[in-house]
């Protein structure tokens, strides 16, 4: 995934989780990151746990907290 792909995902999360006080939908990461694929919001979700900046609660639906690195 490129860099600036991966950075405006991050963006939209925060954005998303400070306003409304929960995380967006997969779909919804993907378009705010310029793809149409529900595929591609993963891989950044997946990305973006992998750098540490969120850590996603498997337990429930749509559960992403923001990680220390961020």
């Amino acid at each position: 995934m490129p860099p600036e792909k991966i950075e405006a995902a991050f963006a939209f999360i925060k954005n998303h989780v400070e306003r409304f006080g929960f995380a967006p939908t997969v779909r919804d990461i993907a378009e705010a990151a310029g793809y149409k694929s529900s595929r591609s919001g993963l891989q950044l979700v997946l990305a973006l746990e992998r750098q540490g900046r969120i850590h996603r609660d498997m337990t429930q639906e749509r559960k992403i907290h923001l990680g220390d690195r961020h």
